[in-house]
């Protein structure tokens, strides 16, 4: 995923991506919560400063969401 240029406030990654590239949520200051698959495996530098503190990802209990969720104080939940 290279680019997300929607306004909102809740958003599902599809199942088919694999990367979330640098920068791709860098101006969502209204996101608060993201589901993330497990088949992504890596997410870039710059996403979600403008919407950390509010923002949750759902996801897979030891996912790789839930360990960049833990490395930049997001929080994190497997309910959704």
């Amino acid at each position: 995923m290279i680019k997300y240029k929607g306004s909102q406030s809740d958003v599902v990654i599809p199942d088919s991506v694999m990367k979330i590239e640098h920068d791709t949520f860098g101006n969502c200051s209204s996101l608060k919560s993201i589901v993330i698959p497990e088949s992504v495996i890596q997410i870039g530098r710059g996403n979600f400063e403008e919407s950390q503190k509010q923002l949750t990802f759902y996801g897979t209990p030891n996912s790789y969401a839930q360990l960049h969720a833990k490395n930049y104080a997001i929080k994190f939940s497997d309910n959704r």
